[in-house]
C-alpha cells in the first residue's frame, strides 16, 4: 500500500510520526483465509510547509504459505507526533 499525505496549513512542526494500522487477508493455495494485521510508524523531517510525505506499507510472507491472493480489508494511518 503507498500513502501520500501532506501537513494541513498554518502547522509548523520540525518532524512528523504517521502511523498505519491495515487489516490485510491472505488467502492460501489450498484456500485457508489468514488474517494479516501491520502496523508501521514513520518519522518525517519537515523542510517545507509545503512538501508532500510518502510511505510505503508492506506484507512480508514466507513462501511457504504459498499465497494465492491478499486482499486489503481496512486501514488507518493518523498523526502520532512531531
Amino acid at each position: 500500500m503507498h500513502l501520500r499525505y501532506a501537513l494541513a496549513e498554518h502547522r509548523t512542526l520540525e518532524f512528523i510520526r504517521v502511523s498505519c494500522n491495515a487489516e490485510l487477508v491472505a488467502r492460501t493455495r489450498n484456500g485457508e483465509l489468514i488474517p494479516v494485521p501491520i502496523t508501521q510508524t514513520q518519522k518525517h523531517k519537515v523542510k517545507m510547509q509545503s512538501e508532500t510525505y510518502s510511505m510505503h506499507v508492506m506484507m512480508q510472507a514466507d513462501v511457504s504459505y504459498e499465497l494465492e491472493e491478499v486482499t486489503l480489508e481496512g486501514y488507518r494511518c493518523k498523526l502520532v507526533g512531531g
